[in-house]
C-alpha cells in the first residue's frame, strides 16, 4: 500500500514536527539508537532492509531543515536596532487599525546602521502610516523587531507563519519615504502588478467585509474580514469555499477544453502552462501550489509512463515543498489539505465498492450523487481530528452546500478581469457588474441562512497528538478490513497498537483534584477552575486594550482556550467588575457557550459590558447571582467560594476597581485568593498564609500595599499582565515585596499560559506554556 517514497516523506515530515519538542542533540542520540538497532536486527537475522535506515536518514534530514528555517541571522546583527531599509514593496496593504494602520511586505535590499550601509536579501513585514503601493522603492527608519511566536496555547503562531513566507522580522516606520518604483521584467513581478491593479480597483468601490469578501475570491487575501464576519464564515465553511484551488483547477481545464477542443495533446499541454502561470500568480499559498503541482505532475507522468500513481505524485510534491519550505508543515491548510487528498485515494475505492449498492438505490442509480455522499463522508469524519485541532470544530455541512456556492465563485472569477483588472469593460456593460456584486451577495448573505440550520457548526475540544495518531490508527484498520484484510498479522499489530493508545488515553488520574488555568489574555486577567466532579468556573475572561479596536480578546484568545480544553459547559462565570480588559471574555463564552449562572457585583449599572451581559443572560436564559461581602457559593465537588468583597460602601463608591468581587476559594486544605483589581486594604477577613493569589490590578503599587503582601504572604503569586505594556506593570516595588514573603512569582507576560493541579491536601504543581 506504501511505497518507499511515501515512507521516506512521512519520515523527513515526521522529523521535522518533532523539531519544536526535541533538541537536535537528542534527535541525533535517537538517530544512532535506532541505526544501532537496525544493524543488530540485521546481523542476528542475516536479512538487509534499507527501509529502516532510510527512515532514520529522512527523519534527522528533517529535523536539521527545521531548525535552519528559524534562523534569523538579519536579528542576530541588527537585535531592536534603530536601523533604516531600503527595499521595494512585494504585496498589497493590509490596512487594520491604529497610528500604522498599513502592513506591507517589504523586500530588502540594504539596511544602514550607525553610518554603515549592509548588503541583505530579507522579507520584512513593515508597518507604515503611508499608503504604498506593490513596486514602490522606499526608505524605513525604525526598529527591527524579530516576529515573536504563540503567546498562548491557543494563540495563532505568527512566528511560524511569516517564517514559511519567508518573513522573520517587523518593523514600524517611524520614518519613511518613497524613492521612485522598482520595475522588473520577471512573471512575479508581472503577477505581483495584476494583483495591485484588482486590489486598487477593489479598494476605490468597495469597503468593509464587501471588500473583503472580493479579496478572499479573487486574490486569496483573507486577511481583511472582520471578527465577526471571520467568524461567521468559518463556522459555516464558506471561508474554504470562496478561494478554493480544486474550483480553480476546474476552470483552468475548462478553458484548455474550449481552447484546445478534442485535441488531446495540446489540451494537456495548455492545462500544464496554465497551472504553472496559477502557482506562480499564488506563489504565497502553499495550498494552491500544492494542488497545480500534482495537477501538473500527474500529466506530466501519464504523458511520460502512461499512468500515474497518484499516491506517489502526492508524496513527491509534499517532499518537494517541504524540502523548500518546512514550515509548511505546521500550517493548518497545507496539512488539511494534503491528508484530506491522502484519505480520498486510499479510502474512496473500498468504501464506494461497499456503499454504492445501497446509496444507488436511494438516488434511483445516479452514480455522482453517491460519489458525492461517499467523499462527504470521508472528508466529513476523516478531518474530524485535524477540524478541532486547528479550528475547534468543524462546518457539518460545508460539502453539501459547496456545491451550490461554487458556481458563484466561479462566476465572479471569470467577471473578474473586465470589472477590477479592465474596470472600463465592467463600467460599459452593466449586466456584468450587476452579475458580479449578485454573486458577492450570495456569498455573502450565505452564512444567515447556514446558521439556521441545526449543529451547522459543531465545537469540539483540541485533540492531543496521540488521540489524532489513534483516531488515524483506527481508519488505517477500517480501510484494511474494507479491502478485505481483516485476517492479516498488519491488521492484528495495528489493532493491538490502537487499544494501547486508547488505554492510555482513558486513564484518568485527575481524581480529588482541581485545575486552575490562568490564561494569557494579554494586559487583563482571565482564569478557568476544573473540578473534578466536571465543573467548570470562570473568573474573569481578558479584553483588549483601548488601542485594539479591531481584535476582541474574549473572541480571539480566551473563548478558543475554553472551546480548545473542551470546557464549552460552564456552570458559573464571575465577572469581577465591568472593565474591558476583565468582561471580554465573559461576554464572548456567554454568547457562545453553554453558562448556567453568571456571578456579578451590582456595581456600574451605566456601564456597557453590564448591560450587554445582562442583555445576552436574559436573551439566553442564563441566571444572574449579584454577590457582596458575606456571600458564598458552593459546589459539588466541594469547592467553595467565599465572597469577601466588594461591601455596600464599595459599591457605592467612586473608585470602579473597588467594586471588584474578591473571591476566597478553599479546596480541602487548599486555600487561594482571586481579588480582580480591588485595591490593597487589609481586610481582617482574608486568609493569612494563602496557597495562591492572583495579584490585584496586574501588580500596580496601589493594590499591592506592604500589609497586605505580608498578611496575605502567598505561596504562588501569579500575575497577570501584558507583554511590554504602556502602564509599567508589575510595579518593581511590588515583585520586591512579594519576593521578600517569600512568594515564588508567575506572570504570564513571560510565561504564557499558566495551569496548577492541585490536591485536597494541598499539595500543588504547576507548568507553563512557555515551560520556564
Amino acid at each position: 500500500m506504501f511505497s518507499i517514497l511515501m515512507i521516506c516523506t512521512a519520515a523527513y515530515i515526521f522529523g521535522i514536527m518533532i523539531s519544536p519538542e526535541v533538541s537536535l542533540t537528542t534527535t541525533f542520540l535517537l538517530a544512532g539508537c535506532m541505526l544501532a538497532a537496525g544493524l543488530l536486527v540485521m546481523l542476528v537475522s542475516g536479512r538487509k532492509n534499507p527501509v529502516l535506515f532510510l527512515v532514520v536518514i529522512f527523519a534527522v534530514l528533517g529535523s536539521i531543515r527545521c531548525y535552519s528555517a528559524f534562523e534569523n541571522r538579519l536579528y542576530y546583527e541588527f537585535p531592536n536596532k534603530y536601523v533604516t531599509v531600503t527595499g521595494t514593496i512585494d504585496s498589497t496593504p493590509m490596512k487594520g487599525s491604529g497610528e500604522y494602520k498599513y502592513r506591507y511586505t517589504l523586500r530588502a535590499d540594504t539596511v544602514s546602521y550607525l553610518g554603515n550601509a549592509y548588503s541583505v536579501n530579507s522579507k520584512i513585514k513593515l508597518s507604515s502610516k503611508k499608503r504604498l503601493d506593490f513596486g514602490d522603492k522606499v526608505q524605513a527608519s525604525g526598529f527591527l523587531n524579530e516576529i515573536k511566536g504563540k503567546n498562548n496555547e491557543t494563540d495563532f503562531d505568527y512566528s511560524v507563519y511569516y517564517n514559511s513566507l519567508g518573513i522573520k522580522n517587523y518593523l514600524t516606520a517611524f520614518e519613511i519615504k518613497k524613492c521612485g518604483r522598482d520595475i522588473r521584467y520577471t512573471p512575479t513581478y508581472l503577477a505581483g502588478m495584476i494583483k495591485s491593479a484588482i486590489y486598487n480597483n477593489i479598494e476605490a468601490n468597495y469597503s468593509g467585509d464587501d471588500a473583503a469578501l472580493l479579496y478572499a475570491v479573487i486574490l486569496g487575501d483573507k486577511s481583511h474580514f472582520s471578527t465577526e464576519c471571520r467568524t461567521r464564515l468559518l463556522r459555516t465553511g464558506i471561508m474554504h469555499t470562496i478561494f478554493s484551488p480544486y474550483v480553480h483547477i476546474m476552470l483552468l481545464t475548462m478553458l484548455a477544453g474550449l481552447l484546445c477542443g478534442n485535441n488531446r495533446n495540446r489540451r494537456e499541454f495548455l492545462l500544464l502552462c496554465l497551472l504553472m502561470v496559477y502557482a506562480l500568480f499564488n506563489s504565497s499559498s502553499p495550498t494552491i501550489i500544492k494542488s497545480a503541482f500534482i495537477g501538473a505532475i500527474v500529466i506530466l507522468r501519464k504523458k511520460i509512463a502512461g499512468f500515474s500513481n497518484k499516491a506517489d505524485v502526492l508524496a513527491a510534491v509534499m517532499l518537494a515543498m517541504t524540502l523548500i519550505d518546512p514550515l509548511l508543515c505546521f500550517n493548518g491548510g497545507f496539512v488539511m489539505s494534503a491528508v484530506s487528498t491522502l484519505l480520498i485515494y486510499l479510502t474512496y475505492e473500498p468504501l464506494y465498492a461497499r456503499l454504492s449498492p445501497f446509496l444507488n438505490k436511494i438516488f434511483f442509480g445516479i452514480k455522482k450523487l453517491s460519489s458525492g455522499v461517499v467523499l462527504w463522508i470521508i472528508l466529513t469524519l476523516g478531518t474530524l481530528p485535524l477540524g478541532a485541532y486547528y479550528f475547534n470544530g468543524i462546518s457539518l455541512y460545508s460539502m453539501l452546500y459547496a456545491p451550490l456556492l461554487i458556481p458563484f465563485t466561479a462566476l465572479l472569477l471569470l467577471l473578474s478581469p473586465a470589472l477590477f483588472l479592465f474596470p472600463g469593460i465592467g463600467a460599459a456593460l452593466p449586466f456584468l457588474r450587476h452579475a458580479g456584486d449578485l454573486s458577492a451577495y450570495v456569498l455573502k448573505t450565505a452564512p444567515a441562512f447556514i446558521e439556521k440550520l441545526p449543529f451547522y457548526y459543531i465545537m469540539l475540544g483540541k485533540p492531543e497528538i496521540l488521540e489524532i495518531i489513534t483516531f488515524y490508527l483506527v481508519w488505517w484498520i477500517v480501510i484494511r478490513i474494507l479491502r478485505g484484510k481483516f485476517r492479516s498479522s498488519t491488521t492484528y499489530a495495528l489493532g493491538v497498537t490502537a487499544c494501547a493508545f486508547v488505554l492510555c488515553l482513558t486513564l484518568d488520574f485527575s481524581v480529588n483534584s482541581l485545575d486552575i488555568y490562568f490564561v494569557n489574555v494579554g494586559q487583563g486577567d482571565g482564569a478557568v477552575l476544573h473540578t473534578d466532579a466536571g465543573e467548570t468556573i470562570l473568573i474573569d475572561g481578558g479584553g483588549s486594550a483601548d488601542y485594539q479596536k479591531d481584535y476582541d480578546i474574549g473572541e480571539r484568545v480566551y473563548l478558543p482556550y475554553l472551546i480548545a480544553h473542551g470546557f464549552t459547559h460552564v456552570n458559573t462565570a464571575v465577572i469581577s467588575h465591568f472593565h474591558k480588559d476583565h468582561a471580554e471574555g465573559i461576554i464572548a463564552a456567554a454568547e457562545n457557550l453553554r453558562v448556567d449562572n453568571l456571578v456579578m457585583p451590582d456595581a456600574m449599572p451605566d456601564s456597557i459590558y453590564r448591560q450587554k451581559l445582562e442583555e445576552i443572560a436574559q436573551r439566553r436564559g442564563i441566571n444572574i447571582q449579584y454577590v457582596s461581602e458575606g456571600d458564598e457559593l458552593n459546589f459539588n465537588s466541594g469547592l467553595v467560594m467565599k465572597i469577601l468583597a466588594p461591601d455596600s460602601a464599595q459599591l457605592s463608591g467612586a473608585d470602579e476597581n473597588d467594586t471588584s468581587i474578591v473571591a476566597e476559594l478553599h479546596y480541602g486544605d487548599f486555600t487561594a485568593l482571586f481579588t480582580g483589581d480591588s485595591s490593597d486594604s487589609v481586610n481582617d477577613s482574608y486568609a493569612k498564609d494563602i496557597d495562591l493569589l492572583k495579584v490585584s490590578h496586574h501588580g500596580s503599587e496601589t493594590a499591592n500595599g506592604a500589609d497586605f503582601v505580608n498578611h496575605v504572604s502567598p505561596k504562588y503569586a501569579v500575575i497577570s499582565v501584558g507583554t511590554e505594556n504602556t502602564y509599567g506593570l508589575p510595579n518593581k516595588s511590588v515583585l520586591k515585596r512579594y519576593m521578600n514573603e517569600g512568594a515564588q512569582i508567575l506572570r504570564t507576560d513571560l510565561l504564557g499560559d499558566i495551569h496548577f493541579k492541585v490536591s485536597r491536601s494541598g499539595e500543588m504543581k504547576y507548568s507553563s506554556f512557555r515551560g520556564r
